[in-house]
């Protein structure tokens, strides 16, 4: 099931069922895989690096590693910088979700008809939402 965000609604109980599907469409959102794209041994002395992008629901990984690095790097240390490169990436991805919604203004104006100042007053409420 998709996630919908509306739901839950305001002064509702809350449903399992309903909790369980929103979480599960919250899943659905999240990137399903990762890939190592290109690892590249620099110079001796210069910068490691890495890079992630999202692309088609897959997160695509790039590292640059000087020359000359020992040690080891734990499975631990490499599950966390994975897992902090997709939350980095998610949240790049859904930050610019909404700056679509960037160039509709608002109607400032008030209306003196009830309705339509009515209907101006949830128009500015849905921009501002979408740009949240």
């Amino acid at each position: 099931m998709p996630y919908d965000p509306t739901k839950p609604v305001e002064g509702t109980l809350c449903d399992a069922v309903e909790m369980r599907a929103q979480l599960s469409g919250l899943h659905e959102l999240i990137p399903a895989g990762a890939q190592v794209d290109t690892t590249n041994t620099g110079s001796p002395g210069t910068a490691a690096a890495a890079s992630v992008f999202l692309s088609g629901g897959t997160l695509h990984f790039s590292f640059d590693v000087p020359q000359g690095l020992t040690g080891e790097v734990s499975q631990s240390q490499l599950s966390n910088d994975l897992v902090n490169c997709q939350n980095a990436a998610v949240n790049t991805a859904m930050g610019l979700s909404s700056a679509n919604s960037n160039g509709v203004q608002t109607l400032d104006s008030p209306m003196a008809d009830p309705e339509a100042e009515a209907l101006r007053q949830k128009f500015n409420e849905l921009v501002n939402a979408l740009r949240r």
